[in-house]
């Protein structure tokens, strides 16, 4: 039953019947889909121990260790996933450019980045229509503090890829966000990073308003106080009266309350503009902890305000 799910990509279904299977008497191809099967409901820590279990009952296939090196790296067990790698490619050689890859993250897990930017060039060779590895060679030189190689080869794969995902352009954006938050030319780097999230809103027009939380936290966090005002009040001009709402939508919202909150408080010391923001936030959020601290010190400056006017009359 549980390989007939599986057949069908019915993953949850496939892992109900295979979890309650005794490993033992599970055939060889049967345990290769288990582990997968937990690998693409998102269990990689079981999928590695499967993977690990059939590298000892069936040594000699190979698709095992593979199993095994896709989801150390995927649970972060990289010095593992270097020793499966290099078992894997000790085997079949060196011409499998999926295999080249998981090696190159194997080694980047480790920070052994020189080495890993080495094998992903050679996946490159490999296969060129698999571009994914540029991302990865840029990751590599962001690890070495190189942030100039990490932009050319990001830049370079999302010129290139017309599949890129939005994370992909979001890594982009980090890099030339981490050069402003280290003051290395901020203004223009700044308006670099917005203008990615802005090719976001006009590749993926369904995802626009995340873009724009996006912008303004990324302002927020950068502390551009001339620029997160005016990028969270576009968020909540476009949520505020939406009756559709999502979650994420909800969360984004309640985000540009607490920040446009903080911001007239802590920033502006003007408690009476804060005291909008706060108040809408904790409809979303009855509990959050700034709006409580916010409300506490608000009643104290009214506090000292009418005991002012009290004493001038």
């Amino acid at each position: 039953m549980a390989n007939t799910f599986y057949g069908t990509g019915n993953y949850d279904k496939a892992y109900e019947h295979f979890a309650k299977a005794d490993r033992s008497k599970i055939n060889e191809d049967q345990l290769a889909e288990y582990a997968l099967t937990a690998m693409y409901i998102d269990k990689k820590d079981e999928a590695l121990d499967i993977a690990k279990y059939g590298i000892g009952k069936f040594p000699e296939n190979v698709s095992f260790i593979r199993l095994a090196l896709i989801n150390a790296i995927g649970t972060n067990k990289h010095a593992d996933a270097v020793a499966y790698a290099e078992d894997l490619i000790k085997r079949e050689g060196d011409k499998n450019a999926g295999d080249i890859t998981y090696y190159g993250q194997a080694l980047a897990g480790v920070k052994k980045y020189d080495e890993a930017i080495a094998q992903y060039q050679k996946a490159l060779q490999l296969d060129e229509k698999n571009l994914k590895p540029l991302e990865y060679i840029s990751e590599a030189y962001f690890g070495k503090g190189d942030t100039d190689k990490a932009l050319q080869f990001a830049n370079e794969y999302l010129e290139k890829d017309d599949n890129a995902r939005i994370s992909d352009y979001d890594k982009l954006a980090n890099i030339y966000m981490s050069l402003v938050k280290d003051s290395v030319d901020r203004q223009n780097n700044f308006a670099k990073a917005m203008a990615v999230y802005d090719k976001v809103v006009t590749k993926f027009p369904q995802r626009a308003t995340w873009a724009h939380s996006q912008k303004a936290t990324a302002a927020f966090i950068a502390e551009m106080e001339d620029e997160y005002p005016q990028l969270y009040k576009v968020v909540i001009n476009e949520l505020e009266n939406k009756s559709d709402r999502t979650a994420a939508e909800t969360q984004y919202l309640a985000s540009a309350y607490r920040s446009m909150g903080y911001h007239f408080w802590a920033s502006k010391n003007d408690l009476n503009a804060a005291l909008p923001y706060f108040e809408k936030l904790v409809k979303f959020s009855p509990d959050n902890s700034l709006a409580t601290k916010f409300f506490e010190a608000k009643k104290a400056y009214d506090e000292e305000q009418q005991a002012a006017a009290a004493s001038e009359e």
